[in-house]
């Protein structure tokens, strides 16, 4: 899920060179202001990508292929 705090970090790290390639590229402002909202937009897409990424244990399986059977039944009884 995309949180608004993470967005807003994603946000930034994807503005900031919007902004400076505006500011000091002068002969390549038209394609920055093209790119910008596509840039934006595509925040959310891209931190599922990588949260996904950190999600992976280290052997290369995910939580899916993990054999162990998450149930409110069995967290009740560990309990």
């Amino acid at each position: 899920m995309c949180s608004p705090k993470t967005m807003i970090k994603y946000g930034a790290v994807i503005a900031v060179p919007l902004v400076l390639g505006f500011v000091f590229l002068p002969q390549l402002r038209a394609e920055i202001i093209g790119i910008a909202p596509l840039a934006l937009f595509a925040i959310c897409p891209l931190m599922m990508l990588f949260g996904m990424k950190g999600m992976m244990s280290k052997n290369g399986h995910s939580c899916s292929d993990c054999k162990h059977n998450h149930t409110k039944e069995k967290v009740g009884e560990e309990i």
